[in-house]
């Protein structure tokens, strides 16, 4: 029996972008469910896939899952978006090193967002994403990690890998959070709540943004 549970997990969306005056192309444009810059243009990777490294702290048996939830959106958008390095990243501190796309979990959370499970930071300069890091809260209550997860089975209490990674791909896409529930880019998720579908708007906003 699990001596902790929550009902709910938030998931964060952190930013960071640097646009200058300079910027050839400043006229603002539609958001098309994506992070906008200072002049009210899509912020999107020029260069596909946006390749992302598991860092050590990610168990083996994440890995599968972490491939299939970037394979959903490769799928939807008939081209490869999102993809996992063969290698594994061995940074002692993962959080030194933003510009290396790492997924990994932080066992160091801020206590003042202790309730967010996980949480992707890009940044952008201009109109273009340079970098995306997705982190898991990883911290403990007494002991006891204060999220689990599962990947091909249930348990209560556990919330659904695939789920966040799916959500988290798509941040790291640079989509923005949305109002519907039941959407894959809504920001709460409940216990044994598998949100898996990409729904056809968030489809029609990839292409927006990224072309069919």
């Amino acid at each position: 029996m699990k001596r902790f549970g929550i009902f709910f997990f938030s998931i964060s969306f952190f930013i960071l972008g640097c646009s200058t005056q300079n910027d050839s192309n400043s006229s603002p444009q539609p958001a098309c469910g994506f992070q906008t810059n200072v002049y009210g243009r899509r912020v999107t990777w020029h260069k596909l896939p946006v390749v992302l490294t598991a860092h050590s702290s990610i168990p083996n048996e994440w890995i599968p899952t972490i491939k299939a939830a970037f394979e959903m959106w490769n799928d939807k958008a008939g081209k490869k978006m999102l993809a996992l390095a063969d290698e594994v990243d061995n940074s002692a501190n993962p959080k030194d090193h933003p510009e290396k796309n790492l997924i990994f979990i932080d066992r160091n959370w801020d206590p003042q967002k202790i309730n967010e499970q996980a949480t992707t930071a890009i940044t952008w300069i201009g109109d273009q994403l340079k970098t995306a890091n997705i982190r898991f809260n990883g911290s403990e209550v007494n002991g006891t990690p204060r999220f689990s997860y599962y990947t091909d089975y249930e348990e209560p209490g556990e919330l659904s890998l695939k789920s966040i990674m799916e959500h988290e791909g798509g941040h790291a896409l640079g989509y923005v959070h949305h109002s519907t529930m039941g959407n894959i880019m809504y920001p709460v998720l409940k216990n044994n709540e598998n949100r898996t579908e990409i729904s056809q708007d968030l489809v029609n906003e990839l292409q927006c943004a990224y072309g069919s």
